[in-house]
């Protein structure tokens, strides 16, 4: 994974084998210099796009379909198979809470609504 400056047309971070399968997706965590990458290698990282370093892991039971960060910047939530599990950047890789059976046939995105209160998943 590589991250472009589009002033200077320069690559200026450079990730390597972050994770064991494809990434899916990526999200920049708002006003930071994090950015977070799902997997369908069930895991989601934590970046530092500055330092390009590694900060958390975090892991999903199923392959990663996609992510969404809370309006405030310290929650997120993974979607992937059935399940959706929701995770707090600030603590450790443990989760807040999971949802087992979000939707039969498998989620596949999730979005949180601006106020943050609630999370949409569409399967």
């Amino acid at each position: 994974m590589k991250v472009f400056d589009f002033e200077s047309s320069k690559i200026v971070g450079s990730f390597s084998d972050i994770h064991k399968g494809p990434i899916r997706i990526v999200k920049q965590i708002l006003d930071t210099n994090r950015i977070l990458t799902g997997s369908l290698d069930k895991t989601a990282v934590l970046l530092d796009y500055n330092t390009s370093q590694l900060l958390t892991t975090f892991h999903h039971p199923s392959p990663i379909k996609d992510i969404a960060i809370h309006p405030s910047g310290f929650n997120f939530a993974i979607v992937g198979g059935p399940e959706m599990t929701i995770y707090d950047i600030r603590k450790s890789s443990k989760p807040l809470f999971e949802v087992k059976r979000c939707h039969f046939e498998g989620v596949t995105q999730v979005q949180y609504m601006s106020t943050g209160d609630r999370v949409i998943t569409t399967g």
